[in-house]
């Protein structure tokens, strides 16, 4: 018989054999479900509340198989395994936040994105795709997203053209005003989609 894909179930086989302290399937879903939650407010940029929250479960079970309780010292394995996932939580969401929505500098970020992209295994290599049609779709592409630019410009009021007009130019703009602006634009855009 073919042992489990579960990779929930491969760490529950891994803690459970070492100590007196059992964890059951159960705890380790409350546990990355609370972890959620507690992350579910950080929306930025495109991402929703519900995007944030199945980015944290993907993260945590990903990271399930590299948890080492040795190295949590007189707490239990639940209470250790919520720090550490917390942490690598609050990590990834920070260097996300980073490499997508804060760069000052454009190279930098593509960079950046370059090298998060090549580190996710992608299937789309494989994909063949006929050449008239991406030019087809290129060119849609551009025109719409020339139009949606042009209707977000208009829509801003000043302070936040201001905003908008550093952040093209590559001048430093702290978060506050890059998030501020982020979800004025973001409620332009959904303006836009119901027209």
């Amino acid at each position: 018989m073919a042992k489990s894909l579960d990779p929930i179930k491969t760490f529950l086989r891994k803690i459970n054999k070492r100590g007196k302290e059992k964890i059951s399937y159960d705890d380790v879903i409350g546990i990355i479900e609370m972890i959620a939650k507690m992350h579910r407010s950080k929306k930025f940029g495109f991402m929703t509340e519900e995007d944030i929250e199945s980015q944290v479960r993907l993260i945590c079970i990903q990271q399930l198989k590299f948890f080492d309780p040795k190295k949590e010292a007189d707490v239990t394995h639940q209470k250790s395994l919520e720090r550490w996932l917390n942490k690598i939580v609050k990590n990834r969401l920070k260097n996300f936040y980073r490499d997508h929505c804060l760069s000052v500098n454009e190279k930098h970020a593509s960079a950046r994105q370059s090298l998060s992209k090549s580190a996710c295994s992608t299937e789309e290599k494989n994909q063949s795709v006929d050449e008239n049609s991406i030019q087809k779709s290129t060119t849609h592409e551009e025109v719409e997203h020339a139009e949606l630019q042009e209707y977000v410009i208009k829509n801003l009021d000043d302070s936040y053209l201001e905003i908008y007009y550093a952040c093209i130019n590559d001048e430093a703009v702290t978060p506050y005003y890059k998030n501020k602006l982020m979800l004025r634009v973001n409620e332009i855009i959904k303006e836009w989609n119901r027209e």
